[in-house]
């Protein structure tokens, strides 16, 4: 059996379990292998489980070769197959996407960077923020690997991933080794930062206890804006506008206005929107809140004795 390296966009996406690579040979014992594994450039592109499945059991692996393919095609075609394939969740295909922003073109011997590929377009193809890019290279640059490899199997979330990688390497190994999985020692971390920061808060809070009710003000809105993020409707748009652009390129402008630009102009909207909405709340609670802290330091001086002449 020829042996063959994985491409570097292949390994843009987690790999199976033992486990699962020895159910999948299973399965293919039992009603063969069904889809081809694709190649390119002398590398597997898509199919590296079904290979290690097909090395494990000792089955003959079918192979379709990729010729006269574009870089830049085989890249959309490998996200696109696992996208389609996987359920994976926004902090993994965050992690995803750092990696395709970070990539190299070719093989790893190489370096000439892919100047195409900024944060923003690794985000707008793997359909995450690119908020979430910029934690995910943190995680991947700061964390230890079995953190990192905790996100890639969405174990941990990226936001939570990246405040736990914060601390030094020699910190977060300790934590996780202590702990029973690195999910627990990620969690246990952050509870005890939350607690940590809310104890010193407490003598600021206790001092301006009038205020706590335009303190609240405040977070309901910050809460708002989380559970109905506009990133989300501004990565939308920009995934409507460059599929919009893709089927334009092949089938015409005909066929693509009726389904990709009509829901790419209401997430459009959508999203200004709410980004208006949010920010008229933010500035009014802001306005209240000083208002009343004016009110609150005129009474205190108010009510204190004038200093001797």
């Amino acid at each position: 059996m020829d042996k063959f390296e994985f491409h570097p966009l292949a390994n843009l996406f987690p790999l199976m379990t033992e486990a699962e690579t020895n159910d999948l040979g299973e399965d293919m014992l039992k009603n063969t292998q069904l889809v081809p594994i694709k190649v390119y450039d002398g590398m597997i592109l898509d199919g590296r489980n079904r290979y290690n499945a097909c090395l494990l059991k000792d089955i003959e692996p079918r192979f379709d070769y990729l010729r006269h393919t574009t870089y830049e095609t085989a890249r959309d075609l490998v996200i696109s197959l696992n996208l389609k394939r996987r359920h994976l969740d926004a902090s993994q295909r965050g992690m995803m996407a750092a990696k395709l922003a970070n990539m190299v073109v070719g093989r790893p011997s190489e370096t000439a960077t892919i100047g195409a590929i900024s944060d923003g377009r690794a985000a707008r193809l793997l359909n995450v923020s690119e908020r979430s890019v910029e934690r995910a290279k943190a995680v991947q640059r700061d964390g230890v690997p079995d953190l990192v490899n905790a996100v890639e199997q969405g174990e941990v979330s990226v936001s939570a991933a990246a405040q736990f990688a914060k601390q030094p390497k020699e910190d977060q190994a300790e934590q996780i080794a202590a702990a029973a999985t690195p999910a627990d020692a990620v969690k246990a971390a952050n509870l005890a930062a939350v607690k940590a920061k809310d104890d010193r808060a407490k003598p600021e809070k206790a001092s301006l206890a009038d205020d706590d009710s335009d303190d609240d003000e405040q977070e309901g809105v910050e809460d708002r804006i989380n559970g109905e993020d506009p990133e989300n409707y501004r990565t939308a748009f920009l995934l409507r506008a460059d599929q919009a652009a893709y089927f334009a390129a092949y089938s015409g402008p005909e066929k693509f206005i009726p389904s990709l630009l009509d829901p790419a102009r209401k997430a459009a909207a959508a999203w200004t929107a709410i980004v208006e909405r949010f920010e008229s709340e933010a500035a009014a609670a802001a306005q209240r809140k000083a208002k009343r802290g004016g009110r609150r330091v005129a009474e205190i001086k108010a009510g204190q004795p004038e200093a001797d002449a």
